[in-house]
């Protein structure tokens, strides 16, 4: 009896860590072959991972060593010898994909904007935690914006967070923005941020402002002795 509870463990463990790990069969296909620069180790947890447009790819490689237990030695001598220790390796593959917010463009004024008033471009972006589970292991992904490019629709273009232009002429203007996000990750349980080697860019939806030359309307206090509508050509009723 002993025995079949001592088994019956032993299968229920087994079932455990299998069900714990991510199932081969079932990963991202690109798990494998995108993640090509190396982030390092941490543990038994072979590391690497990809930027590529808008979002960052970290993988995680595990090997799981196994090894068989052999027959004990027999008693008697035999012609065929004891078999050997055999040692397997199984590798865990999985891959986790994040992505910062889209920035956002602030125009001000916000409208009635002629030649004579300066345009205040704004670039609405925040640094952002993303929360993953790579191989099991909570992991925290993190996007701070670090580096800013305006082009506008007229040629201008200008590097820094906030772009204050003033248009030489009336029409529409688009502007155009793209934001740089420093990446770095760790596992949630502590330790430092590890970098990646490069930087997510993201465009934000380019925003058309509308230049006009002509001033504004401002509306007049006019006085009059009678009323318009019944006499439209008294004074003060015609313009």
């Amino acid at each position: 009896m002993f025995k079949a509870k001592f088994l019956a463990t032993i299968t229920f463990a087994t079932v455990a860590i299998t069900f714990w790990l991510p199932n081969t069969s079932s990963q991202i296909a690109f798990a494998a072959s995108s993640c090509t620069s190396s982030a390092g180790k941490s543990g038994s947890i072979n590391l690497s991972s990809k930027v590529r447009a808008g979002s960052v790819v970290l993988c995680g490689d595990w090997a799981k060593v196994t090894k068989s237990v052999p027959n004990p030695a027999p008693k008697k001598v035999v012609s065929k010898p004891a078999p050997k220790k055999r040692v397997s390796t199984v590798v865990y593959k999985h891959s986790v994909v994040a992505a910062p917010n889209r920035p956002k463009i602030l125009v001000s004024p916000a409208s009635r904007i002629s030649t004579a008033t300066p345009i205040v471009l704004r670039a609405i972006s925040q640094p952002v935690i993303r929360y993953r589970y790579l191989l099991g292991v909570p992991t925290q992904i993190k996007f701070t914006p670090v580096s800013y490019f305006w082009k506008l629709s007229d040629g201008n273009t200008s590097r820094s967070k906030n772009f204050t232009h003033q248009a030489l002429k009336g029409g529409s203007l688009v502007a155009n923005l793209r934001v740089g996000f420093a990446v770095t990750f760790r596992f949630a349980a502590g330790g430092a941020w590890r970098p990646f080697d490069r930087t997510v860019r993201l465009n934000a939806t380019p925003v058309k402002v509308k230049v006009g030359d002509e001033p504004v309307k401002v509306a007049k206090l006019r006085y009059v002795l009678f009323d318009c509508f019944q006499r439209p050509d008294a004074p003060g009723c015609r313009l």
